[in-house]
């Protein structure tokens, strides 16, 4: 939303993964993880071929990382507005002593991401 500061850029860049086709079929394999274990692959393989993952590449695969994990604890979306995380699993947002959103401490969108995957992890 507005107001929430710089978004966190995550795709993988044409200077790391030079040709298109490339670049597609590594989003496709990205969509098509249905594991952590997939996802881990996924990049071992990628470093492999391509070299250290650069920073928007590293946070895609945090973000899918963190879709994942959410996945398997049955939530189905993920917002984070402010410092709020918020999470909703059957239609319901999941809240802290059933009263407030988990806050997160961090600033930048990057350690925010980091928060939230950690915060997932605990549900």
């Amino acid at each position: 939303g507005s107001g929430d500061g710089p978004l966190l850029p995550c795709y993988l860049p044409p200077g790391w993964l030079g040709e298109t086709r490339l670049r597609v079929t590594a989003y496709r394999e990205l969509a098509e993880c249905q594991s952590e274990k997939d996802l881990n692959q996924l990049t071992e393989r990628w470093v492999d071929r391509f070299g250290r993952l650069p920073k928007e590449a590293e946070n895609l695969v945090d973000v899918s990382r963190l879709r994942l994990l959410a996945g398997a604890k049955n939530v189905q979306s993920i917002e984070i507005k402010g410092q709020r995380l918020m999470l909703q699993r059957n239609g319901d947002y999941i809240m802290l002593e059933g009263r407030r959103f988990p806050r997160l401490t961090r600033t930048t969108p990057q350690e925010k991401l980091g928060e939230a995957l950690n915060l997932v992890i605990t549900l």
